[in-house]
């Protein structure tokens, strides 16, 4: 997991609102991760919310890598991977 950085973004009123009818499910499963991260520490609201922030920042971290792999992704790259499988 990446740590998210402070952005001093918006809060968001409601766990309504991120996680629309299962939000005492991903409440659930959140917390139970926060607990196991942090054996023996009482934790807080804003521990969640900083595992939440840092959860949502390694996705946009790894998206933002698999996009530039992409772009980096050569025709020829894909012609050869072509002409291999025809060979099967």
């Amino acid at each position: 997991m990446i740590p998210a950085p402070d952005a001093k973004g918006t809060e968001i009123p409601s766990s309504q609102t991120c996680f629309q009818d299962y939000s005492r499910l991903w409440l659930v499963l959140l917390s139970e991760t926060l607990f196991r991260l942090n054996p023996g520490k009482a934790v807080t609201k804003d521990d969640l919310y900083t595992l939440i922030q840092s959860l949502w920042h390694t996705g946009a971290v790894k998206l933002a890598d698999s996009w530039e792999r992409c772009k980096n992704f050569k025709t020829s790259n894909l012609i050869r991977i072509w002409r291999h499988d025809r060979h099967f």
